[in-house]
This record gives C-alpha cells, sequence and structure tokens, in this order.
C-alpha cells in the first residue's frame, strides 16, 4: 500500500528542509516556461515566510515533499504565485487537497478571494482550477513570460471578508 493510499498525507508551513525539494518540484514543473535560479527562488520564499510576507504551504507523503503552494497579498486579495505538484505525484488529488488547504490559510489572513494567472494554452491547468472553484475573470499579459496571453482566475474563499460588501 502506497503512502498516498494510506492517508499519510500531511500539509504544513514552509521549513527549511524543504527547500532541496521544492526547488527540485519547481524545476520539473516550471523548467520550460520560465527561467529562475530554483534554488535561491526557494530560499526566497522560505525568507518571505519567515518575514510574514507569504504564505507558503508544504504538501508531503510521508515524509517526502510532494507539491507547495505560496500565497501573498494583492491589492484584491490573494495572490497565488505558484502552486506544484511533483510530476511523480500528478492526478491523484493532491493539488486539490493544498488548494483547499491555501484557501482556508486565505480565509484566516482575512483574504476574500484568491486570484493566479494560468497560460492561455494550458487547457488542462484551466480545468483544474475550474474544478476547485476558480473561474475566469479576464485575460492579462504574463509579465514573466512576455508576449504570452495569461487567463486570471479567481475564487471567493469568503465573501462577508469582501472590503465592499455593504
Amino acid at each position: 500500500m502506497s503512502d498516498i493510499d494510506s492517508g499519510k498525507i500531511s500539509i504544513g508551513d514552509i521549513e527549511e528542509a524543504h527547500l532541496d525539494s521544492i526547488a527540485e518540484i519547481s524545476k520539473l514543473c516550471f523548467s520550460n516556461m520560465y527561467e529562475f535560479d530554483w534554488y535561491e527562488n526557494a530560499g526566497n520564499m522560505l525568507k518571505l515566510f519567515r518575514q510574514g510576507r507569504v504564505i507558503v504551504r508544504v504538501i508531503k507523503i510521508g515524509e517526502k515533499a510532494a507539491g507547495f503552494c505560496n500565497l501573498r497579498s494583492w491589492p484584491c486579495g490573494g495572490w497565488i504565485d505558484l502552486i506544484a505538484i511533483s510530476p511523480e505525484y500528478q492526478n491523484k488529488g493532491l493539488g486539490s487537497l493544498l488548494l483547499e488547504d491555501i484557501k482556508e490559510k486565505a480565509k484566516s489572513t482575512g483574504y476574500w478571494k484568491i486570484s493566479l494567472i494560468v497560460s492561455e494554452r494550458e487547457e488542462k491547468v484551466i480545468s483544474f482550477y475550474k474544478r476547485n472553484g476558480f473561474i475566469i475573470v479576464g485575460e492579462m499579459l504574463d509579465e514573466i513570460k512576455r508576449g504570452v496571453n495569461g487567463i486570471l482566475m479567481s475564487c471567493i474563499v469568503d465573501y462577508e471578508l469582501h472590503p465592499n460588501k455593504d
């Protein structure tokens, strides 16, 4: 029986011990789209987390990091910069578990909604977010992948927190 089948899945805050795994997962999932020093990026996420500027959650199977998500403040709520599940664990429900966790963290932080951008060419990814409560709210230029059209997607986590609800 695998650790996924036995329920040995946990989600917690980023720790220094996760940096190599986060860098490797990022490299596997995003190197074909972005040019970053993934190890430096993982270290920066930990630094910003320790400063209270971002939320970074890591999903583990047993003791092995299987994915992560980071969420930061955005003028309209929270913004997911990166969410990734290691390719060996994709399509097993871990991404949905991680999104549920980050939605709860967003709500407890006071964000009424969370948003992200997806390349318009990534139909499977757009479908994944739709299944997890996100809707398409517009298009925007991806500032990192210059010239690529992005689909802006948002998910309301708690309308009671909306700044103009009254």
